[in-house]
């Protein structure tokens, strides 16, 4: 269809269909793509003008720095935007990396673990150092995105869902919402005020670690139709979704890079770093993408 595709990423829809699809994406730090969408009735929410990104999808890295470049021009109608050195240029070179293979709240994929196992290796080859670190408040964050992002949904989403939504779009977004209560506006601010002390942490960690490698998802691709099975399928979905759902509450980057096939479906991990220091990941993206077979076509029975 193109060589670059746009994205909008507030909980993955960047870096999960790249997942899928066996192609590479990038979902960037809040503030670094102009974000104006003149046909929006309203301005977004405060959580979604934080945590929601516009990035590019692409067959290659190279293509990711150019269109993420192209894509950070300064546009004065967003007061969010922030001026940044270009990530299309090398980054010092081979850094520290965080292994987070493992969680208790969702076991991965035997498909998963072979390509987090692969991608460490390939990394290592190549000079990086890499550890087994889990970063903080990784469950906590993944909550605070179901409950700020699901509450702040309930208006204006819900509206236009129900307004032009077709019936399965409806029975997903109604097991969704089962996710998170409806909170009251004390405990909205509450919540709203732990980023700043989940991404201390999480800065705290890049310090030592400047690249975390972690699944894009603890599952393989899903099924068709894997969200309209009720609730608890839902939750399911969601802790599998975690990898997802930590970073964007935070405004952290994050890289989906294809690392093959497995069993006939596409496979990959993900690279997140500090805010603003997507080269980085871009970097070690590129080591992972040279060493991983390339994904021409897709078995057409899935």
């Amino acid at each position: 269809m193109g060589a670059i595709g746009h994205g909008n990423d507030i909980g993955g829809s960047i870096r999960y269909p790249a997942y899928a699809c066996g192609l590479q994406g990038v979902r960037p730090s809040f503030g670094r793509v102009p974000t104006f969408n003149p046909s929006l009735p309203a301005e977004r929410p405060h959580v979604a003008q934080y945590a929601s990104m516009q990035g590019p999808l692409a067959r290659s890295i190279r293509d990711l720095r150019l269109s993420l470049d192209a894509m950070s021009a300064r546009d004065m109608r967003d007061p969010l935007w922030i001026p940044l050195p270009p990530v299309n240029i090398p980054n010092a070179g081979p850094v520290k990396v965080a292994l987070f293979d493992e969680w208790e709240g969702c076991k991965a994929d035997p498909q998963v673990a072979d390509a987090m196992k692969k991608s460490a290796k390939w990394l290592e080859d190549a000079g990086y150092v890499v550890e087994r670190a889990a970063p903080p408040y990784f469950r906590e964050a993944t909550t605070l995105w179901i409950r700020l992002v699901l509450n702040e949904g309930r208006f204006g989403m819900d509206q236009a869902i129900q307004q032009f939504g077709d019936d399965a779009i409806k029975k997903s977004y109604s097991a969704k919402d089962g996710l998170s209560p409806q909170l009251d506006y004390e405990t909205f601010v509450k919540e709203l005020a732990l980023r700043s002390k989940y991404l201390r942490a999480w800065n705290e960690f890049f310090e030592r670690y400047p690249v975390l490698l972690m699944p894009s998802c603890w599952k393989q691709p899903f099924p068709i139709d894997a969200d309209l099975h009720g609730g608890n399928a839902f939750m399911d979905l969601a802790d599998a979704q975690s990898p997802q759902l930590s970073t964007p509450i935070l405004g952290l980057p994050g890289v989906a890079v294809s690392t093959g096939l497995a069993d006939g479906l596409p496979m990959g991990v993900q690279l997140v770093t500090a805010r603003f220091e997507e080269a980085k990941a871009l970097d070690a993206a590129e080591v992972i993408e040279a060493r991983a077979p390339k994904v021409e076509v897709i078995d057409p029975k899935f």
